[in-house]
């Protein structure tokens, strides 16, 4: 089932009449082909702590364990009116941003030419081709955490992995 078909008025598994969910430039990747949308029928990847799961995996040393139980814990029962900071939240994006911003990430995609840069559909609707830094869940630009008090916590704790 993909979770933002109800969204869009198709069935949870569609055959057809889904080519919204197909990015031009999805081409695959080596394990995934021919592209993403052809393999798992989308191009995106959805914001975990929003959309179609009700758990995630935590890394027990990553700087925001205790601030991502936390949000697991409200979870269930997440209304839009819960979400604060829409501009900066994002709700999907080009499959691997999600995967880019774990602590322990391996994998970088690079579907438009730039490493780590994925096109990130937000909460208000706009959308922004930005680089998802990993190791951070909260920065200026984005928060994958829905919650405001949760967003202060995690930009005090959490660190940048570089070395990309």
């Amino acid at each position: 089932p993909k979770p933002l078909n109800r969204f869009v008025g198709l069935p949870p598994v569609a055959t057809t009449g889904a080519e919204l969910f197909r990015c031009p430039a999805d081409a695959g990747v080596d394990e995934v082909q021919p592209t993403f949308f052809e393999f798992v029928g989308t191009s995106y990847d959805t914001n975990p702590y929003l959309v179609g799961q009700d758990d995630f995996f935590i890394y027990r040393d990553d700087p925001c364990a205790e601030v991502l139980k936390q949000v697991r814990q409200r979870l269930p029962g997440l209304t839009r009116s819960a979400i604060v900071n829409e501009p900066l939240v994002p709700i999907l994006g080009d499959v691997g941003w999600v995967e880019q911003a774990h602590f322990k990430s391996e994998r970088r995609l690079d579907w438009h030419g730039r490493l780590a840069w994925y096109n990130l559909g937000f909460m208000d609707s706009h959308v922004e081709f930005l680089k998802v830094r990993k190791g951070l869940q909260v920065n200026a630009r984005y928060s994958l955490i829905p919650f405001q008090d949760l967003q202060r916590a995690a930009a005090a704790v959490q660190r940048e992995v570089t070395g990309e």
